[in-house]
């Protein structure tokens, strides 16, 4: 059965304290919860980081064959992270 799924993004104030510091600490974090994600890089995609200010991102590809509880798990891991330790 297909459902709908939508891409969404997020924005963590990496560095500040008490969350991670790096998009790169952030995908291994969700890796190691098995969540599959990339980092791109402003010397990758120019037009979309540089100009909003943001030197990397996380990148999650939600699709239609994920499952609500991986989709689930993904927003869980994400506002976990965004809380201050």
């Amino acid at each position: 059965m297909f459902r709908n799924r939508s891409t969404g993004t997020w924005h963590l104030a990496l560095g500040t304290p008490g969350l991670p510091s790096a998009a790169a600490e952030v995908e291994a974090e969700l890796r190691a919860r098995r969540i599959n994600v990339s980092v791109s890089d402003a010397a990758c995609h120019r037009l979309g980081l540089e100009s909003r200010g943001l030197g990397s991102v996380v990148r999650a590809s939600v699709h239609y064959d994920n499952t609500e509880a991986e989709t689930d798990l993904l927003v869980a891991t994400v506002e976990e992270l965004a809380t201050p330790r």
